[in-house]
């Protein structure tokens, strides 16, 4: 779980749990920047996290805010189950949920990209490899539907079942990588391969 190494919010309170990443109590600031949410009652381990068990919050996280969740991040909490037992008042991390039979498995990759896609937490991602000479390159999809974590210094953070995560650290690091953005709601990918411009031009003329 992500590790929160420097909270500074004005009269905070920070609690450790065995186990678990640190949590953040509910505190006033003198000049709150950020609505992030905070837990309206104690929920256990694997519990769906549902609207009534979150109140949003002013709070000055600093250099905290992209780990803690909002109302931006609807996405992320939608459908979302907890990793661990959470308490009343505690200000909600991105690494305190999980998508419904992940929940113990989950490993968060780095992939640089040079144009990132406009995505925000909780989007979904394909994946396109580009490989081959200069004078021809094939595109084809790599990994489909991945669950974007974070965005930012130049790529993206993708969530993964630990038995890809390898995989995908090699292919971020030995292969070109393209994100192509899944629209909510959307079916899974389906991108071909595409070999040249012939085959380019044929699909995109169906």
């Amino acid at each position: 779980m992500p590790r929160v190494r420097r909270i500074l919010v004005a009269g905070a309170a920070l609690l450790a749990a065995a186990g678990v990443s640190a949590a953040l109590l509910l505190a006033t600031s003198a000049q709150p920047s950020e609505t992030v949410y905070a837990l309206a009652r104690d929920l256990p381990a694997g519990a769906p996290m549902s609207a009534d068990a979150l109140a949003p919050v002013r709070v000055n996280a600093g250099d905290a805010a992209s780990f803690l969740v909002g109302p931006s991040d609807a996405r992320l909490v939608r459908g979302a189950v907890t990793t661990h037992d959470l308490s009343a008042g505690q200000l909600l991390q991105r690494g305190d949920l999980v998508a419904p039979g992940t929940a113990g498995d989950r490993r968060f990759v780095f992939v640089p990209l040079k144009d990132a896609p406009p995505v925000v937490n909780g989007d979904r991602v394909d994946l396109l490899s580009v490989t081959g000479a200069s004078d021809h390159q094939v595109v084809a999809p790599l990994a489909l539907g991945l669950e974007v974590r974070s965005v930012g210094g130049g790529g993206i953070v993708v969530a993964v079942p630990s038995r890809q995560a390898s995989a995908l650290a090699y292919a971020a690091v030995a292969v070109r990588l393209v994100a192509v953005v899944a629209d909510p709601g959307s079916k899974p990918g389906q991108e071909p391969v595409v070999d040249g411009a012939d085959r380019a031009a044929e699909l995109l003329r169906s």
